[in-house]
């Protein structure tokens, strides 16, 4: 992790709103400063992870592809080398000198996190536990923007360890000498309220749910 202090301002584009979302981060040292802005007469609310980041993945929406503590509708992290190639991230295990307490927690912690979403279920009437557990995820992952609304947060920044998780990591091993570039972007959950339910989506009536891709500019790396 660099731990040079650097600011970085990063402007998100709401393609479909004409840039009327704007996202500004601000990156010093391992926290991540967010901002979000509604420069509109809109009501938007939008599917983002305010406590966690994410590797770049191409099919970034295939929720049943990722162990139960990835944060799927987290912002995801984008390195471009000196000759435009994406650097792609390395998947690994953490190392501990006593497994099996650590997996029996994990272990306690996921059956604990099963039962909460089973009785998510039940009380909003969804028999599938997957579909159960995106509707759980989705719903507590909702930025909401009232007109002319701005919202701020910070995320911590770890190449090492990108979505923060206790057992997997994901990381970036970027070459020093490797003048690279890096931007973010929100992952397109192509058609996003089939996950909701009947009487979540009016609650949702009086806002637009942004369900396409948001990319940032590309900024260099240092």
């Amino acid at each position: 992790m660099y731990t040079k202090y650097c600011i970085l301002i990063i402007f998100f584009f709401f393609y479909s709103a004409s840039g009327q979302l704007k996202l500004e981060v601000r990156l010093i040292n391992s926290i991540a400063n967010v901002t979000i802005s509604n420069n509109s007469k809109e009501y938007y609310v939008l599917p983002i992870d305010i406590y966690h980041l994410r590797p770049y993945e191409g099919d970034c929406g295939s929720f049943s592809d990722y162990e139960p503590e990835f944060p799927s509708f987290s912002l995801m992290v984008n390195f471009i080398t000196t000759n435009n190639k994406r650097e792609n991230y390395v998947l690994g295990y953490k190392h501990f000198d006593n497994v099996d307490s650590v997996k029996k927690d994990i272990e306690t912690k996921r059956a604990i996190y099963q039962k909460k979403i089973k009785i998510w279920g039940d009380n909003n009437n969804i028999q599938d536990y997957g579909l159960a557990l995106i509707n759980y995820n989705l719903n507590n992952n909702l930025i909401y923007l009232k007109p002319y609304e701005k919202k701020s947060f910070n995320i911590k920044f770890d190449l090492n360890n990108i979505t923060d998780q206790e057992l997997i990591f994901y990381n970036y091993i970027l070459d020093k000498t490797n003048n690279y570039k890096f931007y973010l972007s929100l992952c397109s959950y192509k058609d996003i309220d089939r996950y909701l339910t009947p009487s979540q989506k009016r609650k949702l009536k009086k806002y637009k749910l942004f369900s396409g891709s948001l990319i940032s500019n590309m900024l260099k790396w240092e």
